[in-house]
């Protein structure tokens, strides 16, 4: 099934498909005509993996999984230049004076390149001891988060990510996507593939509320809708609230878990699009120091597998060939499905980077997590039944 993401600087409309990149106008979409040129046509070998603007829209960055990545100039589109590393990139985001690279791999190192040397080679910042899924500089780029398959959020210090302010611990699941709230620069959202999102103090790395996506969302069509859900702060923090009796964290996961696929910030408005893997439903929520709660549930033709803001309109690229981008104005009390490319106005949008990641990857990366769960508690099982209890170590002395 081909995979297909979307990316804005608020100029033009970036869309990738597996190995294939379109740019469109953006100022285009104001006209009542559906015909928008496209500005660029690119291919590549292989598959393209990752992509980002920079916060100004000025550079974009795409990498595929032959072990390149392109920088191309978005004035004229064209390829400023092209770097080469060892490993296949799992995401890549820009600094605001566009002149350093970040880029994570599967191997869970990150990489700093630096645009205005001659020589572009990568110089080793930091590193996790299992794949990484997404990166995203904040506090004014004095930090770097990075989220990694085993369930944890780092935040470092930039560029010297070798020191670690703090972790953000307590997803039971990959953590898949992060995201900065525009309108809560102290905040930070992450979603994983345990079925929920969660709000963190960017500050020291303390939770701060949580929210389980509804089941529901894996069955929903576009005539059926999800009931808004207040989460307030520091709600469901607490260990084992929400379970049954008995029932851990990790039994409470399975195959059946909502599984979070990205995480999309407005800049003009207090809301965050999350995407659930083969799901047709965008839950939009509001987020704040208070917590989280729904504020919008979308329902897309077909499964949704990226999402991105220009200022109040919510861009939604889909599997389907027919219905591929999507448009939805937030700015009123309830969604508004526009025609396809739709007006849309020129500012910034918060969502600069993400993976690309097609169906078969997250079926494959979500039976590998089970499968390193499952070995997991297998050994730890079996350390239990070694490890002598205290009343039989008392025994064993006597």
């Amino acid at each position: 099934e081909t995979m297909s993401a979307v990316f804005t600087n608020a100029r033009s409309l970036a869309i990738v498909s597996e190995n294939t990149l379109h740019v469109m106008a953006v100022s285009a979409l104001k006209s009542s005509s559906h015909e928008v040129p496209t500005i660029l046509t690119s291919t590549t070998d292989g598959v393209y993996v990752c992509a980002a603007f920079s916060p100004r829209g000025n550079i974009f960055c795409i990498a595929n999984d032959k072990k390149k990545l392109f920088v191309y100039e978005t004035a004229s589109w064209t390829v400023k230049q092209t770097l080469t590393y060892d490993k296949r990139l799992s995401a890549v985001c820009i600094t605001a004076d566009e002149m350093r690279v970040v880029t994570a791999d599967k191997a869970g190192d990150i990489a700093l390149y630096d645009l205005q040397s001659e020589q572009l080679t990568a110089t080793i910042i930091a590193g996790h001891v299992s794949m990484l899924f997404d990166l995203a500089l904040v506090a004014g780029e004095q930090l770097l988060v990075s989220a990694d398959r085993d369930e944890k959020i780092r935040f470092s210090f930039f560029p010297a990510a070798y020191d670690i302010h703090a972790f953000g611990l307590g997803h039971t699941g990959m953590v898949t996507s992060v995201t900065a709230l525009p309108h809560h620069p102290s905040l930070l959202m992450s979603g994983s593939s345990d079925g929920t999102v969660r709000l963190w103090s960017i500050r020291d790395g303390s939770l701060t509320s949580t929210m389980s996506i509804p089941l529901t969302t894996l069955a929903l069509t576009a005539e059926e809708s999800v009931p808004s859900e207040t989460h307030t702060k520091r709600e469901n923090v607490e260990e084992g609230e929400g379970r049954g009796e008995g029932e851990s964290d990790e039994d409470s996961q399975d195959e059946n878990t909502p599984f979070v696929l990205r995480l999309a910030g407005c800049s003009t408005l207090p809301l965050v699009a999350v995407v659930i893997a083969h799901s047709p439903i965008v839950l939009v929520l509001a987020a704040g120091p208070e917590g989280m709660h729904t504020h919008h549930t979308i329902a897309a033709p077909a499964p949704v597998w990226a999402a991105v803001f220009v200022e109040s309109i919510l861009c939604l690229s889909t599997s389907s060939t027919e219905h591929s981008l999507v448009f939805f104005d937030l700015a009123g009390p309830a969604p508004v499905l526009l025609p396809a490319f739709a007006r849309t106005a020129g500012t910034p949008c918060a969502l600069v980077q993400t993976s690309l990641l097609a169906r078969h990857q997250v079926e494959d990366m979500t039976q590998e997590y089970f499968s390193r769960k499952e070995e997991r508690q297998s050994k730890q099982k079996r350390t239990a039944e070694d490890t002598p209890t205290a009343e039989q170590a008392k025994r064993a002395c006597e």
